[in-house]
């Protein structure tokens, strides 16, 4: 019986890709691009949670801030960002909508919504990575900022290497 095509793509993929890297020291993968300080673009019309955030990660992330979706929209034209996190509620938009709408330009970015309701359902159209209640748990965020930084420089190398 044949496996699944996705199973056995994967799996050839995987081990191909570990050869690779084994055998391509100098591509430029390194633990020192993994551990670079990351871009995270905070969207919240609250200026206490804005106040709040920024002091809580402004020593481990660059912290860049924005009152409504315009202004989001114009930090991301302005900056290199890797995370893009959004409050369910933001001036003149959903967040989720403001989500979405990043997708067209800014596509390779993590996005992460932070909501008021705990177990919301939203329809992922905006390929969120991760939703947080508030209040927020801040190891909670610092482990999910922390992948999904790591995602973002992961497929940076990959694109310079084979692309």
């Amino acid at each position: 019986m044949k496996r699944p095509i996705k199973k056995h793509w994967g799996k050839t993929v995987g081990k191909l890709f570990l050869q690779y890297l084994n055998r391509h020291q100098g591509l430029g993968f390194s633990s020192e691009k993994m551990n670079k300080k990351a871009t995270i673009l905070y969207v919240d019309s609250e200026v206490n949670n804005q106040s709040a955030f920024t002091a809580i990660f402004r020593k481990d992330y660059r912290i860049l801030l924005a009152s409504s979706a315009e202004e989001g929209f114009q930090v991301l034209r302005d900056n290199d960002v890797q995370i893009i996190v959004s409050d369910h509620h933001i001036a003149n938009v959903a967040g989720i909508k403001f989500l979405e709408e990043t997708l067209i330009s800014h596509s390779q970015c993590a996005r992460i919504l932070v909501t008021d309701y705990p177990g919301i359902y939203v329809d992922n159209t905006a390929k969120i990575y991760g939703y947080i209640s508030k209040p927020w748990d801040e190891k909670q965020l610092h482990v999910l900022f922390k992948s999904a930084s790591d995602l973002y420089f992961l497929l940076e190398m990959l694109k310079a290497a084979f692309w």
